[in-house]
């Protein structure tokens, strides 16, 4: 019976995780294994070429007395391809890999600094430029010339949902409910981040192992190689079942040729960690920043010395984060510390007042008024500038060219 491997990506590992459908997280039976049967081919059509294997044989072989001392991706200046542990290229023959599961050094990215944009500004190892969209260009030199540009990310949609009371005069004494917007909903419905905040990771050439074109056992020329490594006494994902690599480009078990055949015996848990492609020298990347708000003038109202509703004359409001918009929102509704008071010293919003000195005739004109204002700075956010940068991505400023600077290929088991 085949066995279905599948290669699953965990975003919240950050891994691949290669396993077989038909035994993820069961017991292993020591009497029964399941046999895993790919034929050469089978690995969407792709072979790799292979690197002279470590050892070339048939017959019986125990992969932890033949790897005691582990295995390793090693560090390499170049592209290493790091080839099959084992390869059987006699025609009709099979060599069988049994055993514990060596010591298998999972590799290393080779990240040794995780730094924001602004540390690289100040320290001089980054180049800052941004386009604006008439498409002048600015080099940005300093931090504080650097916190101008932020982003925006919207948490939440406000909408009208609280209930607030409007004196009506079409029905004289009586208090009339109406829909406005939630002061502290419109404070945190956008998350502001600076771009400056954003984290860019720095390389050591001399830590960065990664495998690359690696395979456990390789058959040709019709030769057949069966792997059956591990403690079939434990769980599918016990240490003792697991190989963990950062790899490329890798085929576990391959078959090349007519007749050649792998077959995989063992029940193991295969963990593909996502290796990075770095640049040969330089990073470059870019962010879109954005602005949010509007600046306008409104016409204000208020009390005379007589206590009648009367123009106060124009203010003009600049919006620029939520919380002045939250800000501007209460001083709407009469509870700012700046609302108008009415004679008797109590706060009256402005959306009263629009009704009271017949700037609009109904109490839903009103509404609609103050709804507009507020929709039209909910939806104020725009593109601005673009800021792109680029910085030597290695510590030690040198160009490499390594497994690291590889493309990733395809993974299988």
């Amino acid at each position: 019976m085949n066995k279905v491997y599948s290669i699953i990506w965990n975003a919240a590992l950050g891994i691949w995780v290669v396993v077989s459908e038909l035994t993820k997280g069961k017991k292993k039976s020591s009497s029964r294994k399941t046999v895993a049967v790919l034929a050469a081919g089978a690995l969407s059509g792709a072979s790799l070429l292979a690197s002279a294997a470590q050892i070339t044989a048939t017959g019986e072989h125990d992969i932890h007395e033949d790897f005691k001392t582990g295995i390793s991706a090693g560090v390499y200046e170049g592209i290493h391809d790091y080839g099959f542990l084992y390869e059987d290229n006699t025609t009709g023959q099979a060599l069988n890999i049994s055993g514990a599961i060596p010591t298998f050094s999972p590799g290393q990215s080779g990240v040794v600094e995780s730094t924001t944009i602004r540390e690289l500004l100040e320290s001089g190892k980054i180049t800052l430029l941004a386009t604006s969209p008439d498409q002048s260009v600015k080099t940005i030199t300093n931090s504080e010339e650097l916190a101008e540009y932020l982003t925006y990310n919207q948490s939440s949609t406000p909408s009208q949902s609280t209930e607030f009371d409007i004196n009506d005069p079409a029905f004289p004494g009586e208090k009339t409910t109406i829909k406005v917007f939630d002061t502290n909903e419109l404070n945190g419905f956008l998350t502001e981040a600076q771009v400056g905040d954003a984290v860019l990771n720095t390389f050591d050439a001399q830590k960065s192992e990664i495998y690359k074109q690696f395979g456990i056992a390789l058959a040709t020329n019709g030769s057949i190689a069966n792997l059956n490594i591990g403690d079939d006494t434990l769980n599918v994902r016990d240490r003792a079942n697991t190989i963990e690599l950062l790899a490329k480009d890798s085929s576990l078990l391959e078959a090349q040729g007519t007749a050649s055949q792998v077959n995989w015996q063992s029940d193991n848990y295969i963990k593909f960690n996502a290796a990075p492609v770095i640049p040969e020298k330089t990073f470059t990347g870019s962010a879109q920043t954005s602005v949010f708000g509007d600046e306008f003038s409104l016409m204000t109202y208020g009390y005379d010395e007589d206590g009648k509703v009367v123009k106060t004359g124009e203010r003009t409001f600049t919006i620029t984060n939520t919380q002045e918009l939250a800000e501007f929102n209460d001083w709407l509704l009469g509870k700012s510390d700046d609302a108008a008071l009415n004679p008797d010293g109590e706060k009256v919003s402005q959306i009263q007042l629009w009704i009271d000195a017949e700037e609009v005739t109904t109490v839903t004109a009103a509404q609609t008024k103050y709804a507009e204002l507020i929709e039209n700075l909910l939806t104020s956010g725009k593109p601005a500038d673009i800021l792109s940068w680029d910085y030597d991505v290695w510590t030690d400023g040198l160009s490499h060219t390594n497994n690291a600077t590889a493309g990733r290929g395809e993974l299988h088991a």
